[in-house]
């Protein structure tokens, strides 16, 4: 398996494992998967439902959600004058992962 670049290393747990970790920590109830095991308030319950009949309710796909992505370049480009944001900004990301050297596939992007 080929090294993780240094400025990588930091990231060490899964997500699940640090939000179960804050959980247990602060008293509140763990929604991270596989989890709460006991019953939750009929109020959680309820918002739970409304919010899975609305459109919004699937995990974004790797690279975000269309809209989110779309609202946060619109904001970026008001704010910096900045264009493209949606494409020079992926070739960014992939560049921010690697190390000088690394073949990323955005070299010239």
């Amino acid at each position: 398996m080929p090294a993780t670049v240094s400025r990588l290393q930091v990231f060490t747990e899964s997500v699940i494992r640090g939000m179960s970790r804050l959980a247990t920590r602060h008293g509140a109830i763990n929604l991270v998967q596989g989890f709460p095991d006991f019953d939750l308030p009929e109020p959680l319950l309820a918002a739970l439902e409304r919010a899975t009949r609305g459109p919004f309710h699937q995990y974004a796909v790797t690279w975000g959600a269309p809209r989110f992505r779309e609202a946060l370049a619109r904001n970026i480009s008001r704010r910096t004058g900045l264009e493209n944001l949606l494409h020079h900004g992926v070739a960014a990301g992939i560049r921010a992962c690697g190390a000088r050297g690394d073949r990323t596939g955005a070299q010239g992007a």
